[in-house]
């Protein structure tokens, strides 16, 4: 495996409000209604093009009840 050139874990997606920046829905603690879309969420890099991942994930925020206007 070579070097990583796409930046990831800066805005960590998870359970723990301590831990991570926005919940398992994208939604950032603390501030309601505002969702980060990006490989940003991703706990940590790979070594594979996150693109396919991120769309997969704006795809599930579309059609998220927590999304709707």
């Amino acid at each position: 495996f070579g070097p990583n050139w796409h930046p990831m874990g800066t805005t960590r997606m998870g359970l723990n409000q301590q831990l991570s920046i926005c919940d398992e829905n994208l939604e950032i603690y603390g501030a309601k209604n505002c969702f980060i879309l990006s490989a940003s969420v991703f706990p940590s890099g790979s070594n594979s093009n996150p693109t396919f991942t991120t769309l997969a994930l704006a795809s599930r925020l579309s059609e998220s009840e927590n999304f709707r206007i």
